[in-house]
């Protein structure tokens, strides 16, 4: 069955249509998105829900994010009884990020081992009391990621320039960089670093040397991140041509 719940105050709503779902749509961990908290102004409120199908109590852990970042992660004030349900209201407020504007956030319900629940969301317009109803989505495990490996070798990146062409990533995907010399035997100091770009969380290094690669592990880019960004080689002397090793510069662009 399904059913509609509404408010009558401060003025008359549209309310919010719950729809019946199978029991294949409660999960162990689930993904409520889309929320939205206003912050300090008037803007929305978020309320989340569970229900317990099984036999069993369970105390799930709502964990909210905002992008990639934790807020903070809220309890049931007692454990969820079988056959059960419970509401955590304004769940900003409760993982104490009540003053945090966003319309995007996430809430992880974690019932904290196999037993499914039902999960929802109730993002709530504070002007009009209309709510939103959000159900809860399985978690689905990370892709792996895509592993690119950088040849470096006086005086060059490849990819990354300046002779080979720039390195280019994908927002959405998750990368793990591979440095990895290739000098000739007869190089002289082949040894490189990498500058590390802090916009892009990836570190740097001194030591690109034949048998030891530097791995940058797996990191995933966000659509604020798009955009070029420069790397540099920090050692003085690999080469031992400091001329060429001043031009010893890449790219990458996040697309």
């Amino acid at each position: 069955m399904t059913s509609r719940l509404y408010a009558t105050s401060p003025t008359p709503t549209v309310g919010m249509f719950v729809p019946a779902v199978p029991l294949s749509a409660a999960h162990p961990v689930s993904l409520l998105t889309s929320v939205r908290n206003g912050g300090s102004g008037a803007g929305f409120r978020t309320n989340v829900g569970v229900y317990n199908p099984g036999d069993a109590p369970v105390t799930p852990v709502f964990r909210v994010y905002d992008g990639t970042t934790l807020v903070g992660e809220t309890q049931l004030a007692a454990p969820l009884a079988a056959h059960a349900g419970a509401q955590i209201n304004d769940v900003f407020a409760s993982v104490g990020a009540a003053a945090l504007q966003t319309g995007n956030a996430v809430v992880v319900v974690d019932a904290g081992g196999t037993q499914p629940l039902f999960s929802y969301a109730a993002v709530i317009d504070n002007a009009t009391t209309d709510p939103i109803y959000v159900g809860g989505a399985a978690d689905q495990a990370a892709p792996a990621a895509a592993q690119i490996v950088i040849s470096v070798h006086t005086w060059d990146f490849s990819p990354g320039g300046p002779v080979s062409a720039p390195l280019r990533l994908q927002v959405g995907t998750a990368y793990t960089l591979v440095f990895h010399n290739v000098d000739l035997p007869s190089t002289v100091n082949p040894q490189h670093g990498f500058s590390g770009i802090s916009e892009l969380g990836i570190p740097a290094t001194d030591d690109i040397s034949p048998g030891h690669d530097f791995v940058v592990p797996a990191f995933t880019l966000q659509p604020y991140q798009r955009g070029t960004y420069p790397f540099a080689c920090t050692r003085n002397d690999c080469g031992a041509d400091p001329e060429q090793h001043a031009g010893m510069r890449g790219t990458i662009i996040v697309e």
